[in-house]
């Protein structure tokens, strides 16, 4: 008498006509990083029957003769085996899975696979959703740990920092080619010795974040960056990817601006919450290197220093939210961090830019500034020549750079060839006005001498194609001639 009182959806349904239905075919984890915890996936199962129906158990299928690596969560339940659990008629309930997969003992992805079993009080048949993880073995390195001799890091497994990382004084740090190096959030890879990260075209380097899933590829701000502290000498990097950070690079601080040196080439930084490549009396040489989505200065120079750069391209894909107030490069004899903070004032940089690409979406693109009654000297711009730079006129630059409305650079436009997947070769239909030849590549040398000791190829561009050495294409990209 008392169940005719119940609502049908919560009467117990003894014998269920159907089986669960479900929100997926399958629960697919992407490359995850053996020993530690996955993401959380979810599976929402439906009741497709009148009344309400009791899963006597869902369990893992390897809970049984062996431990399975994955962990259910349902109704506020976990563990590897949940029973008893109802559903109302026509309701649904939310099944999450998670797992710390063991490690795989072999340097490519395993395979992981499992299933959930579901069994339905009244039903002699069960059910089952397959669960499938891909399994990385890594390199780990505990926060604060410090690198106190000479060290190589292998390609073999990626490195994962899960917290800051120290290269100390007189040490060097040598990365292979190949090397994926991951980093945790807030995790920073700094370096008071030699840092040398020495790609290849088909073997870069690449410091990215730890979120290996698809959504997370153009997420900037996942980890802290790469920063050169007073004391490193001799660092390199070629044929990197520096993606997803904070920051790209930073070379010095701005409360001791000692003089740093590093070289780059063949460096792609991308999607930075703050600054590129920011540099404190430092001296950076950048050949062939791309910059794109960061939401403040691509290239930033104060307090000093000596910056070359040649055959770079500044671009933006569209693909981040950005509201960039800040102009693309930037060189200031000062840093002050906000209004309320003291202003510290250096000498004035020294500046270098050819035959680069600068292409932003505002007015003032390529800026400078000098402290108010400070002692530095004017800015010298004889060594920024034939570069194209988005913006309005720029009095102080020689006529060999050549200026565009910022439309003409706007995502999606015809300049580039497809923005939005970061190509940024010039359209080989539509090359515009960066196929205008730039510097012959000897003449760039004998201008600034600090190109010389590159040891780069200068007649190759950033996808190792042919660059003419007489009339060279702007930016880092050698246009497709017909």
């Amino acid at each position: 008498m008392f169940a005719a009182c119940k609502p049908l959806d919560e009467r117990l349904d003894p014998n269920p006509a159907q089986g669960l239905a479900f929100s997926d075919t399958a629960i697919l984890f992407d490359t995850v990083f053996t020993t530690r915890k996955t993401i959380t996936e979810r599976l929402r199962i439906y009741n497709p029957n009148a009344g309400t129906i009791v899963l006597e158990e869902v369990r893992m299928e390897g809970a049984g003769s062996q431990a399975s690596p994955f962990t259910l969560t349902v109704n506020g339940r976990t563990g590897t085996v949940i029973q008893n659990v109802e559903i109302l008629g026509k309701d649904s309930a939310w099944v999450l899975v998670s797992g710390i997969l063991p490690e795989a003992r072999v340097d490519t992805p395993l395979l992981y696979q499992d299933r959930i079993l579901f069994r339905i009080r009244g039903r002699a048949e069960g059910q089952a959703m397959p669960v499938v993880a891909k399994g990385q073995d890594a390199v780990y390195l505990q926060p604060n740990t410090v690198i106190r001799s000479d060290t190589t890091w292998r390609a073999n497994k990626p490195i994962v920092l899960l917290g800051t990382v120290l290269v100390d004084s007189l040490r060097a740090l040598t990365i292979e080619p190949g090397t994926r190096v991951h980093l945790f959030n807030n995790a920073f890879l700094v370096s008071k010795g030699t840092l040398v990260a020495e790609g290849t075209y088909q073997r870069p380097i690449r410091f990215t974040g730890t979120r290996l899933e698809r959504y997370y590829a153009n997420v900037p701000g996942q980890w802290g960056y790469i920063g050169l502290l007073p004391g490193s000498e001799g660092s390199s990097l070629r044929h990197c990817i520096i993606e997803n950070g904070l920051r790209g690079l930073q070379v010095g601080i701005p409360t001791f601006p000692a003089p740093i040196s590093v070289q780059l080439d063949n460096v792609l930084i991308r999607n930075c919450t703050d600054v590129g490549l920011w540099g404190f009396n430092a001296s950076i040489t950048g050949y062939n290197l791309v910059i794109a989505d960061c939401g403040s200065s691509y290239i930033a120079g104060q307090m000093g220093g000596n910056y070359a750069f040649a055959h770079c391209t500044l671009a933006q894909s569209g693909n981040t939210p950005f509201n960039r107030r800040s102009p693309l490069v930037f060189f200031a004899d000062f840093f002050q961090q906000d209004q309320n903070s003291p202003r510290l004032v250096g000498l004035t940089p020294r500046i270098s830019f050819f035959n680069s690409v600068i292409s932003g979406s505002q007015e003032l693109e390529f800026a400078t500034a000098l402290a108010p009654g400070g002692p530095a000297q004017a800015f010298d711009y004889s060594r920024v020549q034939n570069n194209l730079i988005t913006g309005r006129r720029y009095p102080d630059l020689p006529n060999t750079n050549r200026l565009l409305p910022v439309s003409f650079f706007a995502p999606g436009g015809q300049f580039f060839r497809q923005p939005s997947s970061y190509d940024f070769r010039p359209d080989s239909a539509n090359p515009g006005p960066a196929a205008t030849g730039g510097l012959r590549i000897t003449e760039i040398d004998d201008r600034e001498p600090a190109f010389r000791p590159l040891p780069t190829n200068k007649f190759l561009d950033f996808v190792a194609k042919d660059r003419d050495p007489n009339t060279p294409t702007l930016g880092a990209y050698e246009r497709i001639r017909p």
